[in-house]
């Protein structure tokens, strides 16, 4: 009887602790889940605002441009140089709202491989609380065995 009794009690703490394990794993995956869609709309928003602020950029160069021509006409300058002023200004212009880009695609990259990183890392934390959880019953089962409840 006590033998039974002491035998129930080492199952049912291997139970016990098989549940929380699996338990804990599936709440760090959740976790875990949760960090990789935050990771995945940063992606999002690094793209957006690298768009923004090349498209700010675009903006920028037109409007000085423009300056630069008014500037031109006003002091009466015509010709070569200040064609070549206003070519460099716009190459310079397009070279730094590319640079904005790709530095936003970097980040963005950079974001996603989190993301991916993140999941992952959740899969694992899962795998662990289930094979945790395999471990306490095998425990509880041991435990069981050596007080002689399968002789």
């Amino acid at each position: 009887m006590v033998l039974g009794v002491l035998t129930a009690i080492g199952v049912g703490l291997g139970a016990v602790g098989a549940i929380g394990n699996i338990k804990a794993g599936r709440d760090q995956r959740d976790i875990y889940n949760r960090e990789a869609a935050i990771a995945a709309e940063n992606k999002e928003q690094a793209i957006k605002i690298a768009g923004q602020r090349a498209s700010e950029n675009d903006e920028r160069v037109r409007r000085q441009i423009g300056s630069q021509r008014a500037a031109s006409a006003s002091s009466g300058v015509s010709g070569g140089s200040i064609s070549d002023i206003l070519s460099d200004t716009f190459k310079q212009g397009v070279i730094d709202s590319e640079r904005i880009r790709q530095a936003g695609a970097y980040q963005a990259i950079t974001y996603a491989a989190q993301a991916v990183n993140l999941r992952r890392s959740g899969s694992i934390a899962n795998t662990t609380g289930i094979l945790g959880g395999l471990n306490s019953l095998g425990t509880g089962l041991i435990t069981a065995g050596k007080l002689g409840a399968f002789n």
